[in-house]
């Protein structure tokens, strides 16, 4: 990032979280009446009436999990990756982290756990998830790396 570009925002990636709700609710739907029916038709097999009790469990299980996942995203919705001309400040559950540009030692992508190592001189690594302005981890890293570098960066349409 030049020293005149003005500052970066890279929105959370909320719509993840919430397509990953709607996946668990409509799990949720799809194995909570299948138990009943299998609860309600199988009175003498017991193997199916124990498999239609573990089908309603997991729908509860689906329908919770729904819930957390459409509360992260909506807790999520207003944390930002920012990019200024000498620090990164990206928020978490913790709150704000700000990280000097020069602090940077290096910029890496963890190929296994597909996130965004910043090396801190003298400090613990900051790992981000490819989970901002839309970015997949290897864009991610490619932008992270030009702004530490001071190349130009794109802009992100989020």
């Amino acid at each position: 990032m030049a020293l005149d570009e003005p500052p970066q925002h890279l929105a959370y990636a909320t719509h993840v979280e919430r397509d990953l709700a709607r996946a668990r609710f409509v799990a949720a739907l799809v194995t909570g009446p299948a138990g009943v029916l299998l609860l309600l038709t199988t009175h003498r097999h017991a193997i199916l009436g124990v498999v239609g009790l573990l089908c309603v469990l997991a729908a509860l299980g689906w329908a919770m999990a729904a819930r957390g996942g459409g509360r992260r995203a909506h807790e999520r919705a207003t944390w930002r990756l920012r990019l200024t001309s000498d620090a990164l400040t990206v928020s978490t559950e913790n709150g704000d982290v700000s990280l000097p540009r020069d602090a940077i030692g290096h910029v890496w992508l963890d190929d296994d756990a597909l996130q965004v190592v910043l090396e801190r001189r003298g400090g613990e690594p900051l790992r981000l998830d490819a989970t901002w302005g839309g970015l997949g981890a290897v864009d991610l890293h490619e932008h992270l790396r030009r702004w530490w570098t001071g190349g130009p960066t794109k802009t992100c349409d989020n």
